[in-house]
């Protein structure tokens, strides 16, 4: 027997679960590439076999506009997927500051304030105290809270709701 066996057993698990999490972010990017992706082809398709259809021009202006805009958050998903892809390297430094989450949840929710209000969705927070403040990199959590808020706004009913709870638990703070 080896006295750093149950250590080597942990580096193990660790190595298994982080390679489990790249999986399913891999298949997550590819999901989330595959959709505008579709969106493009599909919308030139169409404008390329124009003399079939005869389409109306402003239906092919709009038409231009839905590939233009899916286009745009192609770019943005694949310069994420590289982003991600340096900071996993270590080409990219984190740099750590002492902050509060909540007051960050906050500002990026009063970003949102707008296009919920259009669309009747209501922004709805849980912020359970007393909460500590995070030592983070607060432009990426701001990226994080980001996307989770698009993301859900993306599969939201108009008229529905959107909740995020902030509350500790053995000394961390968790983000639902």
């Amino acid at each position: 027997s080896y006295p750093d066996a149950p250590l080597y057993h942990f580096c193990l698990d660790e190595i298994k679960k982080t390679d489990e999490f790249r999986k399913e972010m891999i298949a997550n990017f590819s999901h989330d590439l595959r959709t505008p992706l579709a969106s493009v082809s599909g919308y030139l398709e169409m404008l390329l076999n124009d003399s079939l259809h005869a389409i109306h021009p402003e239906d092919s202006r709009k038409y231009i506009q839905i590939a233009y805009t899916e286009s745009l958050r192609l770019k943005r998903l694949v310069s994420e997927l590289f982003e991600l892809s340096k900071l996993e390297s270590g080409q990219i430094k984190l740099n750590k500051v002492s902050f509060s989450l909540p007051e960050l949840a906050q500002d990026v929710l009063n970003k949102y304030k707008k296009e919920c209000n259009d669309r009747q969705i209501k922004l709805i927070t849980e912020f359970q105290p007393p909460l500590h403040l995070i030592n983070g990199d607060i432009v990426w959590i701001d990226r994080l809270l980001q996307n989770l808020i698009d993301n859900a706004i993306k599969y939201v009913r108009d008229g529905g709701f959107i909740k995020m709870t902030i509350f500790e638990d053995d000394e961390k703070l968790h983000v639902k």
